[in-house]
């Protein structure tokens, strides 16, 4: 049987968000092969009622996309401040 990369990001620790300047994006900026990504998990559109305007309170979520690029470098693991990831071969 073929050994293959498996990438586990812990739910409850990570931090990532794509809009809060505060949340965390070290892994998606700086994976060597590129193998994050993100998906919409929750979407809506609504107006704020004291300002009229639009806002967009998407969820994101973080995801593996390209499992089958990573070189198990482990850089996402020791760049990740919260310890969500865990790198390993199967």
């Amino acid at each position: 049987m073929d050994k293959r990369n498996q990438i586990t990001i812990d739910r409850d620790k990570c931090r990532y968000s794509l809009y809060d300047p505060l949340g965390c994006k070290l892994c998606i900026q700086n994976c060597p092969q590129g193998i994050f990504c993100t998906l919409p998990v929750e979407k809506t559109r609504k107006t704020k009622p004291e300002t009229g305007k639009w806002e967009e309170p998407t969820v994101w979520q973080l995801l593996v996309a390209w499992e089958d690029n990573c070189n198990l470098c482990g850089y996402c693991v020791n760049i990740c401040p919260y310890k969500a990831i865990k790198v390993e071969v199967v």
